[in-house]
């Protein structure tokens, strides 16, 4: 305790202590307010401030990303002078409608603003505008060229530039009345762009595939809450158009069909209920997904006009119950069926393939069910233990396996034997199997009859995390965690047989002053993995070994307050690293060939305050990227393949800005 807060406490019990106890009375019919003032008890802090608040504010710099790759850290692709706008501000008027701004980076190419008007815990509108960019490669070289649904081969490779850039815009609004809340909102999406893609006329050739797309989804609903308890019921709509039908060859028509147009209803109700110390929540949905697009007129196909169907149900119930002031008991079941209403007809393999035959397209219904328990026991201040038992079953038809199960059994202690000092210890097994694996003739799907896939595969997993959170003084905090794992697939011949998960973080901060503060951060994950296959039917002929590491590390610091409280510096660095070694087996081991990606981050700012009103500041971000992929290779270098090039990236972004900005009062 401070030697402050003591003196106060000692003045206070002497005013408490003189106080005569024979006029002692605390009903509230003898309280004297006789010279009470009720604004001396006010909160001040509390008052609604009308007018304007927040910070608005400009900046112009200089960019140069280096790469396109490179825009994806700096927010904007353009090379030379950049601007663009932020504010945080908001106003409150005399009858209490309250108007909201946001807007970070506008003029970037990743950047987003929303407004809000309304009253708050009354009626509230928002509109709100985001632009996302997606920046692949700008180095891709490409013998196809498109217009007007047409792939045209070219004589010389042209350049082409891989991104896809989204622009939404969406309008929210509720209505809060005594005992319930109307709410709904409409987001509108448009992406383009071009995304990497590959078809066979008659070999192999890589391409830039066009992107043109329209996504709209809305919902509305109503919530109603009472003292105990609350209910919502909802609707959500959801539709896609691409504008991009078909994509023909000169000499080939209809070689390529990007993803259809489909679209979505579902009415969802949902509730929970507070009995005592027991908490229940239920939920069931209902929808119907529609895929009805125009199918390519190929010859043979029996149909124009796609009739896809799928009904989908969806339900859940939770109860969490205090049985006594230490023991907690939940259990929760979890049910979705999503039924497949879709017609069946025959289709001959695309002459593209190379095969003949016909082709079946087989609706697939899927239920998966859902069981969970799990208890949490207090011995004592500080000490708990908590156990779980999960199920899951998957059931589907039309597959290799139709059934699947998984159990898993957890469980996990926390200990606090010093309120400074925290550890938790998690660990988990869980064990999949299934039905018997149905012949390919069953499920007319082509393939190796010994492949199993992994999802579908018996699997034996055990799990441990350790978890430490060390504050040895006010001013050092410490998070620590291991964690580990195995999978083990005991009855795969070919697919995946083993796979092991390694991890570690740790992040530390330090206050070393109320307005100094450092941190420093790392983290590391590996993965290594072992499968077998053939490149025949039958027994496996070859294994690769497989190795993926991933390292992060970072420091940065904050420190405010120089310079009279007007300057405000701060300054932060991340490296990250992504390594994947493969070798395969078959005779000798064989390098398969390395992936290798780094880079290095660094973010160094400033911000002065010229006036209360005017700041100044100035912000420098850099970026080193270098990667390596041994399976990107030059654009005829194997025969009887066309690829994009040799899309590695290396390179240095640089971007600086200066801002000024003005504080609203």
């Amino acid at each position: 305790m401070s030697s402050k807060l003591l003196t106060r406490s000692l003045s206070l019990g002497a005013v408490i202590a003189s106080t005569s106890l024979a006029a002692a009375d605390f009903g509230v019919g003898k309280a004297n307010t006789q010279n009470w003032n009720p604004e001396a008890y006010e909160c001040k802090r509390c008052t609604v401030v009308k007018g304007a608040r927040g910070e608005v504010g400009v900046a112009v710099g200089y960019n140069n990303p280096g790469e396109l790759h490179g825009a994806n850290a700096l927010g904007v692709e353009r090379k030379g002078a950049v601007a663009h706008l932020n504010a945080d501000a908001d106003h409150l008027s005399e009858s209490g409608l309250e108007t909201k701004v946001q807007a970070h980076e506008i003029g970037f190419d990743n950047s987003f603003a929303k407004l809000s008007i309304g009253k708050p815990g009354r009626a509230k509108v928002e509109l709100d505008y985001r632009l996302l960019t997606k920046y692949d490669s700008g180095k891709a070289t490409s013998q196809l060229s498109y217009a007007n649904g047409q792939l045209t081969p070219v004589e010389q490779p042209y350049n082409i530039e891989l991104s896809q850039q989204r622009q939404a815009v969406g309008l929210a609004g509720e209505f809060t009345g005594r005992f319930y809340r109307v709410f709904g909102d409409i987001n509108g999406e448009q992406k383009q762009g071009y995304k990497r893609n590959s078809l066979v006329y008659p070999r192999p050739v890589n391409f830039g595939l066009p992107v043109d797309q329209r996504h709209t989804k809305g919902q509305l609903g109503i919530d109603f809450f009472g003292r105990q308890w609350s209910a919502e019921l909802k609707y959500y709509g959801s539709q896609f158009k691409n504008r991009i039908k078909s994509l023909s060859l000169p000499f080939l028509p209809y070689v390529h069909a990007p993803s259809p147009d489909n679209r979505a209803h579902h009415v969802s109700l949902s509730g929970q209920y507070l009995a005592g110390r027991t908490h229940l929540s239920a939920r069931a949905k209902v929808g119907r997904m529609l895929q009805d697009d125009d199918l390519m007129p190929t010859p043979g196909n029996p149909i124009v006009n796609w009739d896809g169907r799928v009904d989908v149900i969806d339900g859940g119930l939770t109860v969490t119950s205090m049985l006594t002031s230490r023991f907690r008991l939940s259990g929760r079941f979890d049910y979705k069926d999503h039924k497949n209403k879709s017609s069946v007809f025959g289709f001959p393999h695309p002459v593209t393939d190379g095969s003949g035959g016909l082709l079946f397209n087989m609706p697939r219904d899927i239920r998966r069910q859902k069981i969970a328990l799990d208890g949490v026991y207090r011995f004592t201040r500080g000490y708990k233990a908590q156990v779980g038992y999960k199920r899951s079953d998957i059931k589907r038809n039309f597959s290799e396996r139709e059934k699947n199960d998984e159990q898993t059994l957890w469980g996990k202690f926390t200990a606090r034997p010093v309120d400074k000092f925290k550890v938790e210890l998690l660990g988990s097994y869980a064990r999949r199997k299934g039905s018997q694996f149905l012949e390919a003739e069953q499920t007319l799907i082509d393939g190796n009859l010994a492949a199993t896939k992994y999802h579908l595969a018996d699997r034996n997993r055990t799990a441990l995390e350790l978890k430490f959170n060390f504050i040895p003084t006010d001013w050092v905090n410490l998070d620590l965690k291991l964690r580990g794992a195995k999978d083990d697939y005991p009855n795969t011949a070919i697919g995946l047989n083993e796979a092991k998960h390694f991890g570690a973080d740790a992040n530390i901060s330090f206050v070393i002053q109320p307005n100094f503060t450092v941190y420093g951060l790392a983290t590391q994950q590996r993965i290594d993995s072992l499968q077998s296959s053939s490149q025949s039917i039958g027994l496996p002929l070859w294994q690769a070994s497989i190795k993926d590491k991933f390292h992060n590390y970072g420091a940065g610091a904050n420190y405010t307050g120089l310079m009279e409280n007007r300057l405000s510096v701060g300054v932060d660095y991340l490296f990250g690293e992504s390594i994947s070694d493969t070798e395969v087996q078959t005779d000798a081991r064989t390098p398969y060939g390395d992936y290798n990606s780094h880079n290095h981050s660094f973010n160094v700012r400033g911000k002065y305050r010229v006036s209360e009103s005017v700041a100044v500041g100035v912000r420098y971000r850099y970026e080193r990227y270098f990667s390596t992929d041994a399976a990107l290779v030059d654009v005829n270098q194997v025969a009887g393949l066309t690829t994009l090039g040799r899309l590695n990236r290396n390179y240095n972004a640089h971007q600086i800005m200066f801002s000024v900005s003005y504080l609203l009062d």
